[in-house]
């Protein structure tokens, strides 16, 4: 029999019922997933092998920071209460490796040490208007989602509340949608260009080449006034994303991607459609937790979230922050063992991510 281990070794373990070193009757053919830091419980707990192949593990015995966690109404949702999110610094790969296999959500705390004067994490939102005029970024939760350019000083001079929901952690004052400019797929390649010369890569995704790369590749840039936000959704990647900091300080609330028993069940959460009850699961976060300049956020496919830059933690000024996906490693952890979720969802009927583990 061979346990095989987070790390991606083979670990031969000798049966009792078998004869020589390791052989190995034809009918005894058993592979058990497990995760190397179980035994710390600072990761998944161990799976029973009689276990059903598809039983899905709860939240508390998948991720350790919510061992202790109950699910309370959102009314009932207390801050202080809430489970502390993971968070690191002077991040080693190997400790990295390990999260983002399990597909744990946490916050590096010196996620921009290094960077140097010229690094984009230092741009105030003026001056991504005055190098790059003609910039076209979208207007979220405005009619159309209008688009408009940088040097359109409206946008980082006056704030635009657009609409309410009580569910959010807002509460009943309307927040402004936060100003996304799409770098990697929407600007000419000149001025994709010119934009990474002044980009960073966080250094725990520097050993890896494939990461550098994509880091590189994948950016956008969110623009947001205090008073500003998003409602709660989840992203449809299918690889681990981070959400970079740059100015301002950023108030997120998370849920671990819901169970999904049959077809008839959401398969997929855009801007706000599970506030309501209007989706067969509830928005019950789990926690909450501040993101500030020099942080960010590292959270893993289908993780539900939304977003409050709290007036009450920022003057009136204009933030800044970017989001960007990478690939290794895979999050086999976490496919593995919310595979049924996964498979029924948009991430294995409309998305590549299961053909990608």
């Amino acid at each position: 029999v061979f346990f095989f281990h987070a790390s991606w070794s083979l670990v031969p373990v000798r049966p009792e019922n078998t004869t020589g070193e390791f052989a190995m009757p034809q009918s005894l053919s058993v592979l058990v997933f497990s995760s190397v830091c179980a035994a710390a419980d600072t990761g998944p707990l161990p799976r029973g092998v009689d276990a059903p192949v598809l039983r899905e593990p709860s939240v508390q015995e998948f991720w350790s920071f919510l061992r202790n966690y109950k699910e309370v109404p959102l009314q009932e949702f207390d801050v202080s209460k809430s489970p502390a999110i993971p968070r690191v610094k002077d991040l080693d790969d190997e400790t990295f490796q390990q999260l983002i296999r399990d597909g744990v959500p946490f916050v590096v705390d010196d996620c921009t040490a290094g960077f140097d004067q010229d690094a984009i994490s230092e741009f105030k939102c003026k001056d991504f208007a005055e190098r790059w005029p003609s910039g076209n970024m979208r207007a979220e939760y405005t009619p159309g989602q209008y688009h408009i350019y940088l040097k359109d000083s409206d946008w980082y001079s006056r704030i635009h509340p657009q609409r309410s929901h009580s569910e959010h952690m807002a509460g009943e004052n309307k927040i402004a949608g936060p100003y996304i400019w799409h770098v990697k797929d929407e600007e000419p390649l000149k001025t994709k260009r010119e934009v990474q010369k002044h980009w960073r890569t966080p250094y725990f995704l520097e050993k890896s080449i494939a990461n550098r790369m994509e880091a590189n590749e994948s950016f956008e840039f969110w623009f947001s006034m205090a008073g500003g936000g998003t409602f709660t959704h989840a992203d449809a990647y299918c690889e681990s994303t981070i959400s970079m900091q740059f100015k301002g300080k950023k108030r997120w609330r998370i849920q671990a991607f819901p169970e999904i028993q049959h077809y008839f069940n959401a398969s997929s959460f855009g801007d706000e459609q599970i506030y309501g009850g209007k989706q067969h699961v509830k928005w019950t976060p789990e926690t909450e937790f501040t993101v500030g300049p020099g942080q960010c956020f590292v959270f893993p496919t289908g993780y539900l979230h939304e977003t409050f830059v709290d007036p009450e933690g920022n003057d009136d000024g204009c933030y800044t922050a970017s989001t960007f996906q990478f690939n290794h490693p895979r999050q086999v952890n976490l496919y593995r063992s919310y595979m049924s979720r996964f498979a029924m969802s948009h991430y294995g009927m409309g998305e590549p991510c299961l053909q990608k583990v």
